[in-house]
């Protein structure tokens, strides 16, 4: 994506034959489970921390459906999924718990 909130880092070389455990929610949750370190432990791999802020602006994510083009668009985890049709082509509003058939 491009815009004034893009982040351009340059890519990171790894091993392809290496697996490699990505890690992007609060650092918190890794010291509260012994479950992280199991896990790394089984893929011989340590974790590897990508910060995401998980929010996205209304440019952004217009910018990805224009690049895409998807058949169905379904908001999700957001607090104005309603507000979609107004600026997006093919929304689906699918309530919490409901089924959406392909």
């Amino acid at each position: 994506l491009t815009g004034h909130h893009s982040c351009r880092r340059p890519a990171k070389i790894v091993d392809a034959r290496q697996p490699k455990l990505v890690y992007s929610m609060w650092k918190g949750y890794m010291a509260q489970q012994d479950s992280f370190a199991n896990i790394a432990e089984m893929v011989g791999s340590d974790w590897e921390y990508v910060h995401t802020s998980g929010h996205a602006y209304l440019s952004h994510l217009k910018e990805l459906t224009a690049a895409i083009a998807p058949k169905n668009l379904i908001p999700m985890h957001t607090l104005y999924g309603d507000s979609f049709p107004a600026h997006f082509a093919n929304v689906r509003i699918v309530a919490n718990d409901g089924v959406f058939a392909l």
